[in-house]
Order: C-alpha cells, then structure tokens, then sequence
C-alpha cells in the first residue's frame, strides 16, 4: 500500500501546516504519496518519522509536479530507495526546507530519477544516509543551500554543520550563540531573490537575509511594554531581555511606524518622552539588540488627555502607583494621586521590615505627585 500517511493521484492537493509523523507502508511514499496527475502544494509542514520499503521514506511523488516550502522532512526510512524525498519524473520546487536524518540503503535525502528535475534554495540538506542527493537520470539545480558533502555547482551553496539545537529529540531550528557571537552558517546565508531575477520573492524574513532551512532564526521581540503619565511626560518601561546591548524605542503617530517616526536609542529598559502635545494619540514600540535586532514589542497607545476644567483637573481617588522602572539600579520613581489635600508620610522599608528612611511627611496639596 502506498502512501502510509497522504496518498493522492490527479488532484492538486494543498497541505498547510500538516504534521505527517510515524506512518508506514510497504510500498512508495512512507508518510506522503502522490501519484500520476498530481501536482501538490506543501508549506509549513513536518514529515517525519515515517516508514516506507518502495521509494521515499518521507515523500515520494511520480506526479506533475510538486511545491514545498518551510518544510521539515526529517528522521524518515525507506528500506530500498532514498529515506527522505523521491521525486521521479516530476518537477520539484523546494524552498526553505530541512531535509535531515533520513535513511535509506540507496540514497538518504533527496533523489530525482526519471527524468525528473528539482529547483533546489535555502534549504539544508545534511546528516542523511548515505548521501545528501542522489541523482538517477534526474538534475538538480541547487543554490544558496547547506549541502552535506558540498554541491559546487550553485551560487551561495556550504557545506557546514547547520548547529541544530536538538536534532536528537526533534528540533531543528537553528542556534545562535549570543556571548561567543556566533553560531549556524545558515544564518542569514540564504536569497530573497529564489528566482535570480532581481527581484525579491521573500519579504518575511529575520535579519539581514533569509536564513537556509524550515525555520527562520529570530529573536522576540521585548515584553511587558507598559507607560505611566506625569504632566506632558510618558514613562515607558518594558521587561529586561538577556544579552542585551541596547534598546530601539520608537514613537509615531502613524500605527504603522511609516510616518512621523521617532526614534531613540537607550541602554535600559525605560525611557521618559517628555514635551508630548495633549489630545494625539502616540504609539510605541521597542526592539532589542543583542548580536542581532529583535522583532519589535506589542504597540501601545498614549494620549494625554486635557482634563475638563470642571473637575479642576485633580485625581478622583487615591492611588498609589507601581514604581519604575522595576527591578531597577540605581533609580526608580514612585507615583500617587491625591484627590484632595492630605497629610502623605511615605516610608521606606528592608525585607526584614525595618525603616530605611522616610521619604516625605507633610501635608500636601491635591494632584498627581
């Protein structure tokens, strides 16, 4: 039986975001099969862990042709022929894949036989048995990719450990090492432009170019963006990322950060806006740079709203505010409100409750302090 997990013929099937893992057949096509007729289209899927004794262990396609893109075909067997793809008589385009760990007598990662073809780009194709691509009456042209035991007829091609960050227990994304700065080759080695037309074909991508493989290397963005308001001064403060060397905050009245933009550039993990303009709304949003920029922070909105002069523009209850920033070294500021005049003692304690000092003891006016 063929194709233990999918199995198709004349139809163009679509599989997004599919996991096919540990299937079995005892004939073509371990995890996925798609016969005569069929030109598939495969992105974000994972196919692993299957089983197949006629060809390919992972995916085997005799149809039009077939289309992957960010996807993992990985730890696949066949006993006979290739453990990972086989792609006969079919034109095959693959992008952005990981074709790892697949076993086979003949063949371990990718075959093309039959006449058929393969468009091969930032994709990484190591640590298969025996051999990274097998060619029988088939042709490939490979390029900008990490190919085990090199592939010298493409541009941009390595041969390098691509660094898996666990490739023994399933993870195959890439490291990077931040205090040795340094880690995967296939970071950012890899072309926007998949067609050599000049043009790029791929605009989501992290860093300074797409990276080789299924998954893209990146770094979150920070969190916990949060502002208090004092006067016509925002204090944003946001949670401290690991590594860091300094931090982009940006301002703009477009929520798109396309127009008006303000940037600064600050080594902590607060930063006081001052001067801002009553009744326009600013959003924000912060970046982290470590080896290499973060993505940006969830957006946040400010307005400073001019209070209506009958309600004298005082608070309306008391409240005590939390500090920030907070964990902070050496400043930190604290916040409250008094809706009416009011004697404030503010006091200063350690852990074990004894008195550090006393910050204020007066009577003071209503307002924000």
């Amino acid at each position: 039986m063929d194709g233990g997990g999918v199995l198709a013929s004349n139809s163009n099937s679509v599989l997004e975001n599919c996991t096919i893992k540990n299937n079995g057949s005892d004939g073509n096509g371990g995890g996925v099969c798609f016969w005569d007729g069929c030109s598939p289209v495969l992105t974000n899927c994972l196919i692993s862990g299957n089983e197949g004794s006629g060809e390919g262990g992972g995916v085997y396609t005799t149809g039009d042709a077939i289309t992957m893109t960010r996807c993992a075909v990985v730890d696949n067997n066949c006993s006979t022929w290739n453990g990972g793809i086989s792609v006969e008589g079919a034109t095959a385009t693959v992008t952005n894949c990981t074709i790892s760990g697949n076993t086979s007598p003949q063949g371990g990662g990718i075959e093309i036989w039959g006449n058929g073809s393969a468009d091969i780009v930032n994709s990484i194709i190591w640590d298969n048995t025996p051999v990274a691509v097998s060619l029988y009456y088939g042709s490939a042209d490979i390029t900008y990719s990490d190919i085990e035991g090199g592939w010298d007829d493409g541009t941009g091609n390595i041969n390098a450990d691509p660094l898996f960050t666990d490739a023994d227990n399933g993870d195959f994304t890439l490291q990077w090492l931040a205090e040795w700065q340094t880690g995967s080759p296939c970071i950012d080695a890899g072309t926007a432009d998949t067609d050599s037309d000049w043009e790029d074909d791929i605009t989501d991508y992290f860093g300074s170019a797409p990276d080789m493989g299924a998954f893209e290397y990146f770094i979150a963005g920070p969190t916990g963006l949060q502002f208090t308001i004092e006067d016509a001064s925002v204090t944003l403060t946001w949670d401290t990322v690991a590594e860091v060397q300094y931090y982009l905050l940006e301002r703009s009245t477009d929520s798109l950060f396309t127009t008006d933009l303000v940037a600064n550039y600050v080594q902590g993990n607060f930063f006081t806006d001052n001067n801002l303009e009553w009744d326009i709304e600013y959003y924000y949003r912060v970046a982290a740079y470590t080896s290499f920029w973060s993505l940006y922070s969830d957006v946040i909105s400010v307005t400073l709203e001019w209070l209506d002069v009958d309600n004298d523009g005082l608070p309306t209850s008391y409240v005590i505010h939390q500090n920030y920033p907070n964990p902070f070294n050496p400043v930190t500021t604290l916040r409250y409100d008094l809706p009416e005049d009011a004697l404030v003692n503010i006091i200063i304690y350690d852990m074990m409750g004894r008195v550090v000092k006393t910050m204020v003891n007066s009577q003071q006016n209503a307002g924000y302090k």
